[in-house]
């Protein structure tokens, strides 16, 4: 499952394994392979937040049709 964060980013959830917020403006995904892992910069706190919690939700969505 592809998931476009703002006008510039894209990211695959299909082998995110977890997500955090970094810092200030910053999302940090990991994967399955650790060499795959990726920080997205993001321009503020609220967009950082925005972010963060549809990723949260798509995850969860990819999750539940998993099962």
């Amino acid at each position: 499952m592809w998931l476009k964060l703002g006008e510039e980013e894209l990211v695959n959830l299909d082998y995110c394994v977890a997500i955090r917020k970094e810092g200030l403006h910053s999302i940090e995904l990991s994967y399955q392979d650790a060499s795959s892992n990726r920080i997205i910069d993001l321009s503020d706190e609220q967009s950082r937040n925005i972010a963060f919690d549809r990723v949260v939700k798509n995850l969860v969505r990819l999750q539940q049709a998993m099962e």
